[in-house]
């Protein structure tokens, strides 16, 4: 079965480059521009990977990577998601390598 990656990025240009990378690599995308829209895509159908924006509208893609982390060994993501998580942030001076959650 094809691994599944939820895509959540607001700006258009780099989740379009995202989404086609990913694609191209052979991997199902579901993409959503929001963490309250994530939410909602994790509840329809859990992914096997989050690749989220650090800084999102509303809710960042922190809290969202936080709200999903398992807790005493069980999810808790307001929907029992518990996927691996990776943090994206645009590079700038003095940036670190981003934060990977497993």
């Amino acid at each position: 079965m094809t691994p599944t990656i939820l895509v959540v990025e607001d700006e258009p240009a780099i989740q379009e480059l995202v989404v086609i990378n990913l694609k191209h690599a052979g991997f199902l995308v579901v993409r959503t521009s929001s963490a309250e829209e994530a939410e909602s895509a994790i509840r329809a159908a859990l992914p096997d990977l989050l690749i989220l924006d650090w800084m999102l509208p509303g809710q960042s893609g922190v809290a969202l990577a936080r709200s999903c982390a398992p807790t005493n060994g069980r999810a808790s993501c307001r929907s029992s998601c518990s996927p691996p998580v990776s943090m994206k942030k645009t590079r700038c001076k003095g940036w670190k390598p981003a934060l990977t959650i497993t």
